[in-house]
């Protein structure tokens, strides 16, 4: 059986109305089978990867990505490993006044983390309480 890959934008809306209809979505894999599920109601040859819903999900007006980390093998990772963003140092200052990066972070996405969590665990995506229809993407 052969399947369709739906347009971008099909997409986004149908990720809106799935986060406005559940409120908390706790996994990227969680979000693709509820998005899957009502793009099948349209075709049923539509299909979608985690993947692809994460960083689609990412480009809606009013959504929130959280990102939980865990420790993670070798060296920090060149770009965002949610959005594919740059990533920036986060800076403290030590008892000596020297600063010291402890981390990087993400502008784009909510992903942080120090210098030996930094492997993602789980996303975790949700609407913020004033997105409404206007936030909807076209």
């Amino acid at each position: 059986m052969s399947t369709k890959i739906p347009d971008s934008e099909l997409v986004k809306r149908v990720i809106y109305m799935t986060l406005k209809e559940h409120g908390i979505v706790r996994t990227q894999e969680e979000l693709a089978e509820l998005v899957e599920d009502s793009l099948k109601r349209l075709d049923s040859k539509f299909e979608i990867t985690p993947q692809r819903a994460r960083k689609l999900a990412l480009e809606i007006a009013g959504l929130e990505l959280g990102v939980e980390t865990k420790k993670g093998s070798g060296d920090l990772p060149d770009e965002c490993p949610a959005c594919s963003g740059e990533l920036f140092a986060t800076v403290s200052n030590n008892l000596r006044g020297e600063r010291v990066m402890i981390g990087v972070h993400c502008r784009r996405c909510a992903y942080e983390a120090d210098l030996k969590q930094f492997a993602p665990r789980r996303y975790e995506f949700r609407l913020l309480k004033k997105s409404g229809p206007t936030a909807a993407p076209a």
